[in-house]
């Protein structure tokens, strides 16, 4: 039996039979052990379904491996508030507000259609020797649709004395007006001044 065997023998098959040997005793041990490391793993094969849940642990993870954008948005603590930062570049200069002022004499021209407040004084000097009565108020032209309104200054100025009456209007005007405040007082001599303020809007 065993001078056949011999007989039988060659390398090829010594060769063969021997490397059956390694790769069943190879799997053998794998299975026995239930050891697979990364040789026996394809490169990007592993899926999320092929762990299992709550599988993975700290020890798993390398330290300092991972990042904010792998946990979910809220799941990690704010961190300490940061320095001051420079100040910004300076803004463009905005547009010119609706607002127009005029001051001067007793008539001027407003160069803007629009809605105005109006606060001027008319000054009185009584020379006549008796008592005259005042009247001071705003009048307009050019104000096109518009209008004015004015509480008039009224005051009685005895013989020998000065006054100065306070006259407060408002004008609502489409076109370019000339305002004027006027005062009359009996013969006696007058003067008056004011301000326009152009504003958005006109509250009664």
């Amino acid at each position: 039996m065993l001078a056949m065997l011999r007989s039988r023998l060659s390398y090829a098959n010594v060769v063969s039979t021997a490397c059956l040997f390694i790769v069943l005793g190879g799997t053998s041990y794998a299975v026995a052990t239930g050891s697979i490391d990364s040789r026996e793993i394809k490169n990007n094969t592993v899926r999320s379904k092929d762990i299992r849940n709550n599988q993975v642990r700290s020890g798993d993870v390398r330290n300092q491996s991972l990042l904010a954008t792998d946990f979910k948005a809220g799941q990690l603590p704010a961190g300490p508030r940061g320095p001051k930062g420079d100040n910004g570049d300076k803004g463009a200069k905005g547009d010119r507000g609706p607002s127009n002022g005029y001051f001067g004499g007793a008539s001027q021209t407003l160069s803007a259609p629009g809605n105005y407040l109006l606060w001027g004084r008319g000054y009185i000097n009584n020379t006549t020797g008796s008592e005259v009565q005042a009247n001071c108020s705003f009048s307009a032209t050019g104000v096109g649709n518009g209008g004015t309104g004015s509480a008039n200054g009224v005051a009685d100025v005895p013989a020998g004395k000065e006054a100065s009456l306070p006259v407060i209007g408002s004008l609502t005007s489409t076109g370019t007006p000339t305002v004027t405040l006027s005062c009359t007082a009996g013969g006696a001599s007058t003067n008056a001044a004011f301000v326009a303020i152009k504003v958005e809007t006109l509250n009664d």
